[in-house]
């Protein structure tokens, strides 16, 4: 930066405003004091005349030369008014002296003949000039104080121009070197004020001003003056004062007083700048100059002005280019101010401008940053591919790259992600950044389920990585989590346990990896040591965010122990640990129901209500609602129940993102048909019973026909309660079925009644009670005719104009077979149905329009991502695929299908509701020749625990099959076999699984095997003979 030194001298060139009229003054003195003489070699003897003479013709070789003749004139006049002329000529000659030698103690003899000379001569010509003098040797000496002493006096009392306002420049500039600017402040104030027709002098003393205040602490008075700095006026480019506009902007900076600051760094000349000026300013000054006088006073004021002007030029030009400093300074102030689009653009500029400085890599990450933070994600990739575009830049790689890596997981640029991971792991030795893109990587795929790809990257980079921590550590939790989210419990708990055992709390995933190795043995159905892991979670991290959580867990733990109030508490203190709404809603639920179980369902619709009054407007409300109306079911308060969910759907069926509330109409519908029938029947069977003796009695007491009449379309729908009592009641049954009265042998008459014989009357007036608590029980329901909610609904969506609520009224009429089931909207109109709806129109669609059944499916999957009808859209999905790979023999086809089981146990893994997607993998890459994968898949289904029996037996098939094509056939026959022995009640498949293990065993060579194998199917051939597999078995082979 500036050196203020090389400035602040040239500014009081003291020794040069002397040189060429002087000459002039002396000859003038001596023609007023007498004439010339001849020159005589003793000083002393000479006459006045002969000594003025010899100064006369010495004079021309310099004042020092001459200073005995001066010395000895100056003390021949003493007291007389010629020795003013002598006296401060005697003073030049000391300061021309100290302007060659630099020796001060020549200067200080100067000021002691000036000092003198101004006591005894206040009127002399030359009084004005010794003061001058005077204080240019003062500002030599370092004596500022003396300095201003004297300049002040010829601002304020001198009557030559010159000298006043030299006077005044000198004072203030001495303020303004010596760091007292602050004091000069009244002087500048005056000065600005007599400056108003002189805009030179305006700006300078609006100059000096600024330097002041700033030097007082008071920036906030500079305001006033700054408007006056725009010109081109020399003040504006004085080094000094730029270098006073520098210093001042950084302490405002360093104190945070940002927008004074850059106040003033917005009014720093470059160094191009002063250079101009100044290169132009001495031209005009030599230009003026040139037709002056050298005796005159404007010459002098020129003169000085211009050896002024070439000092500063010369310091400017030795110093480096300080605009990149400057610039860099506002940049930041824009930046610590949070201006950032400024910021951003100023370190934009400052890279481009300045590509070599060695800060330019600074300023591109940091215009990088300010991108970042300004939301434009064009711009910061932009920045950021720039920057990787040069190998040699290290210093921000890393942050580089990781933010980079973000913007591709945030815009889904999946390959560009994983080809800038690829290239930093193999040429950053940063394995702390490596673990971190490991991370990103992660959580991407998690984000688009994509559960399998995770597993398959994981452990492809494991051995690249394995031993370089701590990118091994993020590379084996990801493995365990997506092992996990895959449902493969065993495995992921196996994972876990060891990862916690090699890192332990050391690892920044030992609080995720400690609850979800839980949720690993939870899965597994290990829940006394799932248990166990959820606590040790909790003690260990109790203010952890997945505190609630793990109390979910844990509270559905120990309801299955059936511990209800151990799990009611856990489910309370899920509220506390959380705010995420879906596990307060699991856990409000979960508490709801657990003390519906306990005895208390009044308080369990309470916990709902309370639910629903707190998480209005984001909670499942619609789901909260049906819980209630179930409880009030259970209860046997049907019109509660229907009144609560028909307010329910009233409320909520004009909202597509209610999902619930087609859960709520789908079974509003249901049971309330069910429940109408049932009662119906239930009057009927009672009312027939009633009026004809001979139907009771045969009911009653015929078993063979009551089971007839209870499977026939009169008895089905029988409310089940009812016919409990009337089948298998035996208290109840005695109190309905007639007492049948032998003949008494001897009178061949009916025996006599007894108090304990049961009449027709009084098993009919049971009849009647039953028959009026069912009649009660349907007239209840009169008022909640689900065809009459639904065709209110509908008519006010029609009128309305509100599509949404038609279609759902519409698909609930069609359940109830009340409307015509042929499709109704539009595909237009059905862009924005909610997804139940869409899953009900594509199932009308799958026979007559199979590609816009796949359509409408697909817009569940788009429209509605994250809504439960994102599951079946999914499997009707890939059977259609299936079918027309079936009818079309198309590969791609059978790919398609893929893709879309593959989404389901990717998303779905750990909530799939039966293994069929898993067995529909297995069978898709049996048939794309990919047997590997299809046992590694269907192996996953006989590790889950939760899918036995039917799901295991398939997929022993399946195996089996699997292995036979890979020429494994001992594996195949152990799949078979075991699928004979543990399965066999599945006759259907275990067929199959004879057919095939027949197949295995010749090709094994096995014969004898072969006829034990045979031998055993012909025990069970009355059931073999109804499969599929039997047709196939009995063309091959002799039964």
């Amino acid at each position: 930066m500036f050196n203020s030194r090389v400035f602040l001298s040239s500014m009081v060139p003291a020794r040069a405003i002397r040189a060429r009229g002087r000459l002039i003054l002396f000859l003038l003195a001596l023609c007023a004091s007498g004439s010339v003489a001849s020159l005589s070699a003793a000083i002393a003897d000479l006459s006045d005349a002969s000594l003025a003479g010899q100064l006369q013709s010495k004079i021309s070789g310099g004042l020092i030369g001459v200073r005995p003749e001066l010395k000895e004139l100056v003390k021949r006049t003493e007291g007389k008014p010629d020795q003013a002329t002598y006296l401060f000529l005697l003073g030049l000659s000391y300061q021309d002296e100290y302007s060659e030698t630099g020796d001060k103690e020549q200067l200080k003899q100067a000021v002691k003949i000036y000092e003198d000379y101004v006591r005894k001569f206040s009127d002399g010509q030359h009084h004005d000039f010794a003061r001058f003098n005077l204080g240019g040797a003062y500002t030599d000496l370092e004596e500022p104080e003396k300095a201003i002493g004297h300049y002040r006096w010829l601002y304020e009392n001198s009557g030559n121009w010159t000298f006043r306002n030299e006077g005044r420049n000198r004072m203030a500039s001495l303020y303004i070197s010596n760091g007292t600017a602050g004091e000069g402040v009244a002087l500048f104030e005056s000065i600005f004020k007599e400056s108003t027709l002189d805009p030179e002098l305006r700006a300078q003393s609006a100059a000096w001003l600024l330097q002041g205040y700033l030097d007082l602490g008071r920036a906030e008075e500079i305001l006033p003056y700054l408007r006056y700095l725009t010109g081109q006026y020399e003040a504006v480019y004085d080094p000094a004062f730029n270098i006073t506009l520098l210093k001042s902007g950084d302490g405002l900076f360093d104190r945070e007083e940002y927008d004074q600051a850059i106040l003033l760094y917005s009014f720093v000349k470059s160094r191009a700048e002063i250079i101009d000026f100044y290169e132009r300013r001495i031209r005009e000054l030599e230009a003026n100059i040139r037709y002056l006088r050298p005796n005159s006073e404007s010459y002098m004021v020129f003169d000085s002005q211009l050896q002024a002007a070439k000092a500063r030029l010369k310091g400017v030009q030795e110093i480096r280019s300080y605009d990149v400093d400057m610039r860099w300074r506002m940049a930041r102030v824009y930046k610590e101010t949070e201006r950032i689009w400024e910021s951003l653009w100023a370190f934009i500029h400052l890279y481009e401008d300045f590509p070599e400085h060695e800060q330019s890599e600074d300023f591109l990450y940091t215009a990088y940053g300010e991108a970042v933070l300004l939301g434009d994600q064009a711009m910061a990739e932009e920045l950021a591919v720039d920057y990787l575009s040069d190998p040699e830049r290290e210093k921000f790689r890393s942050p580089i790259v990781l933010g980079l890596a973000q913007t591709y997981a945030r815009t889904q640029r999946f390959q560009e992600l994983l080809d800038l991971v690829a290239e930093y792991r193999k040429k950053s030795p940063d394995q702390r950044t490596v673990a971190q893109l490991m991370n990103l990587v992660g959580s991407y795929m998690i984000s688009m389920g994509q559960y399998g790809d995770l597993l398959d990257y994981m452990q492809t980079v494991k051995g690249e990585l394995r031993g370089k921590e701590p990118s091994t550590q993020a590379v084996t939790y990801w493995l365990a989590l997506s092992e996990l989210l895959l449902a493969d419990y065993p495995r992921a708990s196996a994972t876990f346990r060891d990862f916690l055992a090699k890192y332990g709390e050391r690892s920044i995933f030992y609080e995720d990896g400690s609850y979800r190795y839980a949720i690993s043995l939870f899965g597994e159905q290990k829940s006394a040591e799932a248990r166990d892991q959820f606590l040790k979670f909790v003690g260990e991290f109790p203010d952890s965010s997945l505190r609630g959580e793990a109390e979910l867990y844990l509270g559905d733990i120990t309801r299955d122990s059936g511990d209800l109030p151990a799990a009611a508490e856990h489910y309370r203190l899920v509220i506390e640990h959380t705010q995420n709404i879906a596990f307060i809603s699991k856990a409000t639920f979960s508490l709801s129901d657990v003390m519906e179980i306990s005895g208390d369902p009044e308080g369990a619709v309470e916990v709902l209500e309370e639910y629903v009054e707190e998480y209005g407007e984001v909670g499942e409300i619609s789901e909260a609602y049906f819980r209630m109306g179930m409880i009030l079911d259970r209860l046997d308060r049907l019109g509660e129940r229907f009144a609560i969910h028909g307010e329910a759907i009233r409320q909520l069926i004009a909202d597509p993102n209610r999902y619930a509330v087609d859960r709520l109409i789908r079974t509003y519908e249901e049971d309330y048909v069910k429940y109408d029938r049932s009662f119906s029947d239930s009057v009927a069977l009672l009312d027939h019973m009633m009026e004809d003796d001979a139907f009771r009695q045969k009911f009653l007491t015929d078993r063979v026909y009551q089971y007839q009449y209870m499977q026939s379309e009169d008895g089905v729908y029988v409310d089940r309660e009812l016919a409990n009592l009337l089948t298998r009641d035996r208290s109840f049954r005695a109190k309905i079925i007639e007492t049948d009265r032998p003949l008494d042998p001897n009178t061949m008459q009916p025996r006599a009644p007894r108090e304990s014989d049961i009449t027709a009357e009084e098993a009919i007036a049971e009849l009647a009670i039953l028959r009026d608590i069912y009649l009660e029980k349907s007239e209840s329901l009169a008022p909640y005719q689900a065809s009459v909610l639904f065709n209110e609904l509908l008519r006010e969506g029609e009128a309305e104009k509100d599509f949404i609520v038609q279609m759902r009224a519409r698909m609930a009429l069609e359940m109830m077979g009340e409307n015509d089931p042929d499709p109704y909207f539009s595909q237009e109109e059905l862009a924005g149905a909610p997804p139940a709806v869409l899953l009900w129109e594509a199932a009308k669609y799958e026979e007559r329009d199979p590609e816009l059944a796949v359509q409408l499916y697909e817009d569940v999957l788009i429209n509605h991502p994250w809504s439960d009808s994102v599951y079946p859209a999914l499997m009707a999905l890939g059977d259609l695929a299936i079918q027309s790979a079936e009818e079309s023999g198309d590969p791609e086809q059978w790919t398609r299908a893929l893709a879309y089981y593959n989404r389901v146990t990717d998303r779905y893994a750990m909530k799939v509701r039966d293994a069929e997607p898993y067995l529909k993998k297995g069978m898709i890459l049996s048939q794309l020749g990919r047997d590997q994968e299809a046992i590694d898949t269907l192996g996953q289904v006989l590790r889950n625990p939760a899918w036995k029996g039917l799901d295991h037996a398939k997929a022993h098939l399946e195996l089996g099959l699997a292995y036979k094509r890979i020429g494994k056939l001992g594996e195949a026959h152990g799949f078979f076999e075991r699928l004979i022995v543990a399965y066999g009640g599945y006759s259907d498949i275990a067929s199959w699984a004879y057919f095939y293990d027949l197949q295995v065993l010749e090709e094994m060579g096995e014969e004898e095997s072969v006829d034990q194998l045979l031998e055993e199917y012909r025990t069970r051939l009355s059931v073999m003979k109804k499969t599929k597999a039997f047709e196939q078995i009995e063309e091959n082979y002799e039964l």
